[in-house]
């Protein structure tokens, strides 16, 4: 027998992954609208449950982002040197720190199946995903991507074959997500707004009531399991913890957070706000400055809806007043951010050209991570809508006036544009 001969042979000798219409039937064929790709629950490495792992059969490496590499409590000296380069999906060149060789579990129980994996570790400012399986673990398994119903197959040792289905709202979720951060990364377009032909063109900018909203998807997700908390006395005042803290810890924790329920805001109206005997917001107009009324802009339906809705949840969180005969009088700009929704400024630039600068000093941040080395836990606090926390001055409040489609409202909180805010 030739060589061909018997290498055709052994390859018929091969057992066949089939997939019966009974396994797939379960499954949505959804693997279209999430590009094809599936995302697994969980892997295991080092004994670490690692989730949101993409699985691509088109990528040509097997990649781990820096920010589940970090948490596997691997140090960077463990890292090989890495000489090549490997180009991104529009075409750009990613940073590789090293690659390492890691013990990875696919499956659970009697469907697990475990190899020596070789990982390029990159580092990349956003990601949805933790881990990227490619080719190369899918020729050391033997598995076969089925893409329509988000699921892959693998032969055990024991000649078995067993599939893993991907989670498909995790799927769905780290997909969306992973377009939001593609359409952030392009430059961001200002709005021009002309007054008349001789003026100059006016930069506006926008802010959402919470601009945290803006940020989420760029957010790092935990690794660990989070379990909810009711810490305040209605059922939607709730915060989540990690589920990997010790009895005693968790319930020292859960102590702290009720004790100090009063420093969460769950919505804008739950923020008291710092009182205005301590500080307030002023102008500083100069007295030479002349107050300025914008002429009216006209808006279609839909920007007249957005506009309508937002000033309808301002009013709400108590952070605006109705205002008769003022003087200085702006007009309402709503740009779309990358989440898709409305966002609603006030364009101040005649009023900002009326204030002064007044330049401060910012934290250096050498300093404060200097001040956090030592700790053995680091707590971090999302800041709520900082600028609305600080009162106007009662007296030159009425000089942030809008126009709305109805009537005139002033600001009682420091709005977002200001100048020196």
């Amino acid at each position: 027998m030739s060589s061909s001969q018997h290498y055709c042979g052994r390859l018929r000798r091969r057992r066949r992954i089939r997939s019966s219409q009974e396994e797939i039937s379960q499954e949505n064929n959804i693997g279209n609208k999430l590009g094809g790709a599936g995302v697994l629950r969980t892997v295991q490495i080092l004994n670490y449950d690692v989730k949101r792992v993409l699985i691509d059969s088109v990528s040509s490496s097997d990649i781990m982002y820096w920010e589940a590499f970090k948490p596997l409590q691997l140090a960077e000296e463990q890292l090989t040197p890495y000489n090549g380069t490997l180009i991104g999906f529009s075409s750009e060149q990613v940073e590789v720190m090293g690659h390492i060789t890691l013990m990875t579990t696919f499956g659970e129980k009697e469907n697990a199946k475990a190899i020596k994996v070789r990982y390029l570790v990159v580092k990349t400012p956003f990601t949805s995903y933790n881990i990227i399986v490619g080719r190369p673990i899918f020729n050391s398994i033997g598995a076969v991507m089925l893409t329509l119903y988000l699921a892959m197959k693998y032969p055990l040792d024991n000649g078995r074959v067993r599939m893993v289905r991907g989670d498909q709202a995790l799927g769905r979720q780290c997909y969306e997500s992973s377009l939001r951060v593609r359409c952030s990364k392009a430059p961001a377009e200002q709005l021009h707004i002309g007054e008349t032909e001789n003026t100059q063109a006016k930069s506006i900018e926008a802010a959402d009531l919470d601009p945290r909203e803006e940020f989420q998807d760029k957010r790092v997700s935990p690794l660990e399991e989070l379990e909810p908390i009711q810490i305040g006395e209605a059922d939607h005042q709730v915060t989540s913890i990690s589920t990997s803290l010790g009895h005693e810890e968790r319930e020292k924790v859960i102590a702290i957070l009720k004790n100090n329920a009063d420093l969460f805001a769950w919505k804008p109206s739950d923020m008291s706000g710092i009182d205005g005997n301590i500080i307030t917001h002023k102008l500083s107009i100069s007295p030479e400055a002349k107050p300025v009324s914008q002429r009216t802009r006209k808006v279609g339906e839909e920007r007249r809806a957005a506009i309508d809705k937002e000033v309808a949840k301002l009013k709400e969180a108590g952070f605006i007043d109705e205002i008769k005969y003022p003087e200085w009088l702006a007009n309402v700009v709503l740009v779309k951010n990358s989440s898709g929704k409305w966002g609603m400024c006030v364009d101040f630039t005649d009023l900002n050209k009326a204030c002064p600068k007044d330049p401060y000093l910012l934290p250096i941040i050498d300093r404060l991570i200097g001040g956090a080395s030592g700790c053995k836990t680091l707590s971090f606090m999302d800041a709520y809508s900082g600028y609305n926390q600080i009162k106007m001055n009662t007296l030159e409040a009425p000089h942030t006036t809008f126009m709305s489609m109805t009537c005139n409202y002033h600001y009682k909180v420091m709005p977002f544009g200001l100048k020196n805010a």
